[in-house]
């Protein structure tokens, strides 16, 4: 032998303290491979929640023997032309585009600002109200109001 011990192969280390360097190694990568797998996993899980292009407004709505006023009590501007407001009543459903705000007078819902629908409803009665803004599908709004005589 030219210098090798017999415990050791020419500088090569036996093979009962390669084995817990095997063991080391295949226990680091496998806790390498689940972090990445999670990091990974979590932009996954919130780009997927990240789609939400429906604005965000709180509408508030009142009745009175003819009409339906909606209020803007905050949020986002919406256009007019993109809300649908749908009554439901006793003798059916009847769907609305509101047109013009009430005293902003231009075609967009501003926080603060008024627009009015006709219901058609002789009360009392009790009417549910959807509005939804229809590019998004979003729901803004679902109540139910009393219709007084």
């Amino acid at each position: 032998m030219t210098g090798c011990r017999e415990s050791f192969r020419c500088g090569f280390a036996s093979d009962t303290t390669r084995a817990q360097s095997e063991v080391t190694g295949v226990a680091l990568l496998t806790g390498v491979v689940a972090i990445v797998a999670l990091v990974v996993g979590g932009f996954i899980i919130a780009d997927v929640g990240s789609d939400d292009s429906g604005p965000t407004t709180d509408l508030l709505v009142d009745a009175d023997s003819t009409d339906l006023t909606f209020t803007h009590n905050g949020g986002d501007p919406v256009a007019l032309a993109d809300l649908r407001v749908t009554v439901y009543r006793d003798s059916g459903t009847v769907r609305r585009t509101p047109t013009a705000t009430v005293g902003g007078g231009d075609d967009t819902l501003d926080p603060g600002e008024q627009f009015r629908v006709a219901h058609g409803v002789s009360g009392p009665a009790d009417v549910r109200v959807v509005v939804a803004h229809d590019p998004s599908s979003t729901v803004l709004l679902e109540d139910t109001v009393s219709v007084p005589r």
